[in-house]
Order: structure tokens, then C-alpha cells, then sequence
């Protein structure tokens, strides 16, 4: 290289009063993709290389990463589903849901597809006649569960008992890392349980009641206004112990609200958006 000629040319941009020597390496330079002060290098017409005035080289950006970086941020904020955007966040770890508020809604499908909301079971204001209102057992469930499978026959007794007087129970079913899903249809054909099943494949609406370290077994119980008035963290104690007074209590007010005045149920609408009758008038279907 030290005995490598050095050529002396002038910038083919530049005028005729203006042109200044630049020094341009040999051909073999043009190899190089920058020189030392990260300006892109020209090749010029003899084969030489000009360091006139280039745009830096900017790094290239992976489009669909960020695309898709967006899209998971979208729907873990619940964003792209209406049904969740208005959702309450999560508890932190080691907290617990506040008793007499709203209780969080989940939209889930049970195994037959059949699709299932709280928001339909148990919600404020007057009754519908096509979703009657109703105190729901939410109790949370995965077939790894061992204090959730010895405590089955026990959520099945006390079906028993409250069912008849409007208790409407609701089992969510997680799903196992590896066949989940087979291993819990295997679960239910050997077990004929006497209410709905629901799952939660993702553990979605299981964060909103128990945080973002879902930890088994756990209950709520739910008024017919869709208030949560008693919880249960762990498998210390029976259901009847401690759910029975407050299933009571909450089935009383269940039955005074049915049968005291004004609980009539909000009848559907028999009138289209014109105001004339409809030739048949059919109740709500509930969104898929």
C-alpha cells in the first residue's frame, strides 16, 4: 500500500472558478461501504472515489416487528376488543378484590361454544327479560389443581342446595401448558357436573379477579346486581363455611327483589327504529 500512487482530480460538480483538488483513493476503495467520518462513499466516473456531499447511512428498522410489537400492545390493553377496553386492571400480587363493588365482567365460551358473560347473569339496573338477573359462584379451576379436584364433590353439593333458589354457579376452567384442553374434556367426561363450565384458555379474565400470578383454588361470590360480596383465596375451609351465611343473605335479597313491586322484567322491544310493530319480535341474541 505504501507504494500505491495517489491521483489528484478535480470534483466533476464543482466550476470552473470554483474547483478545488480532492484526493481520491485507488479503485479498489470503492469496496469500502463508508469512510472514516460515516459519509457514504461515491464512486465517480475514472473509478475513483469522491467524498462529496451524501446522506449518513441510516440503520434499517424491521417494519413488521414493530407492526407487530404494536398489535400485542393493542390487545393486551384490550383496545381492539370493546368488550375489554373498559375493563379494571388487574390486582397487583398479593392483593385482593374489594368487596361491594362491581364485580369484573368476563365474556367466555363454554365447551359447546355456547358463550357466556356476567354482564348477562348478574348487572345493575332493571331486569331484561331475555338475560334474568341472577347471584352467581364464580370459582376458578385447572385439572392440576389438586385442592380444586378434591374439592369438586363439595362446589357440586352446594350447586345442589342453592341452585333451586336462583344461585347460578359457574366454573372457570384454566388450562394445563401441555394438552389442556384434552385433559380437561377427559376431566368432564368422567365427571357429570350439574353446572356451566366456561373456559379461560389464556388466563385473561382469571388476572382480573386474581392478579397477574394466578394462584389456585379460588371463589367469588356475585349479587344479582353484579356486586362481589364475599371472596375465598386458598383451599382453607369448606364452601359452606365460608360462603353460607353471605349465599344466604344474598339469595334473600335475590328473592325480595323477584317478588317486591316494580321487579318486572324490562320487556323487549316490539317496535322498530321507525316506531311501528314488528311482525315478530325476537329477544336479544348475545354477541359471539
Amino acid at each position: 500500500m505504501k507504494n500505491m500512487p495517489t491521483t489528484l482530480t478535480l470534483h466533476p460538480r464543482a466550476s470552473a472558478s470554483t474547483r478545488h483538488p480532492v484526493i481520491a483513493e485507488p479503485r479498489r476503495c470503492a469496496e469500502a461501504a463508508c469512510n472514516d467520518r460515516g459519509v457514504r462513499a461515491k464512486a465517480t466516473t475514472n473509478g475513483h472515489l469522491s467524498t462529496g456531499v451524501q446522506r449518513p447511512m441510516r440503520p434499517r428498522r424491521g417494519r413488521c416487528a414493530w407492526i407487530t410489537a404494536c398489535i400485542a400492545v393493542l390487545i393486551g390493553s384490550g383496545t381492539l376488543d370493546p368488550a375489554l377496553s373498559t375493563a379494571k386492571p388487574a390486582p397487583k400480587k398479593g392483593t385482593q378484590l374489594e368487596l361491594n363493588v362491581a364485580a369484573p365482567d368476563f365474556r367466555l365460551r363454554a365447551l359447546d361454544g355456547a358463550m357466556v358473560k356476567l354482564s348477562d347473569l348478574a348487572y345493575p339496573g332493571r331486569e331484561r327479560s331475555y338475560a334474568p338477573k341472577s347471584p352467581v359462584f364464580l370459582d376458578f379451576f385447572r385439572t392440576d389443581c389438586k385442592p380444586c379436584l378434591e374439592a369438586m364433590p363439595e362446589l357440586v353439593a352446594l350447586n345442589n342446595k342453592y341452585a333451586p333458589r336462583g344461585l347460578k354457579v359457574v366454573l372457570v376452567a384454566l388450562l394445563e401448558d401441555q394438552d389442556g384442553r384434552g385433559k380437561l374434556e377427559q376431566y368432564l367426561a368422567t365427571q357429570k357436573l350439574p353446572f356451566v363450565v366456561v373456559v379461560d384458555g389464556n388466563q385473561m379474565f382469571a388476572k382480573r379477579y386474581l392478579g397477574e400470578v394466578v394462584t389456585l383454588p379460588a371463589s367469588f361470590l356475585i349479587d344479582r346486581e353484579g356486586l362481589l360480596k364475599q371472596s375465598k383465596y386458598g383451599a382453607m375451609g369448606t364452601y359452606e363455611e365460608h360462603f353460607g351465611a353471605d349465599i344466604t343473605a344474598t339469595l334473600e335479597a335475590h328473592a325480595a327483589a323477584t317478588s317486591g313491586p316494580g321487579s318486572k322484567p324490562e320487556p323487549a322491544s316490539t317496535t322498530n327504529t321507525a316506531g311501528t310493530p314488528n311482525k315478530t319480535a325476537k329477544p336479544a341474541r348475545l354477541a359471539p
